[in-house]
């Protein structure tokens, strides 16, 4: 979808809108992950919780940048 959206000109609001979509996926996978990471009783990794904390971060600034991303195309939904 991102490669339509870029390749196919669907213009600043639908590219802004497929980030936040990529965004918010992750950011419920980053979440799913950790809940289940943290939740086990078994001793975690410094790279677990790095990775963790990589693709949380990764998803924030999806998230940050496709929002203004989106007020800057005027297509902001509230």
């Amino acid at each position: 979808t991102a490669l339509a959206a870029v390749f196919g000109d669907w213009g600043p609001a639908a590219v802004a809108a497929t980030v936040v979509g990529y965004g918010l996926y992750l950011l419920q996978a980053g979440l799913v992950h950790a809940w289940q990471a943290f939740g086990a009783r078994t001793h975690l990794g410094v790279e677990t919780i790095v990775r963790k904390t990589f693709s949380l971060v990764f998803a924030g600034f999806l998230l940050y940048f496709g929002a203004r991303a989106l007020e800057a195309a005027d297509a902001w939904p509230f």
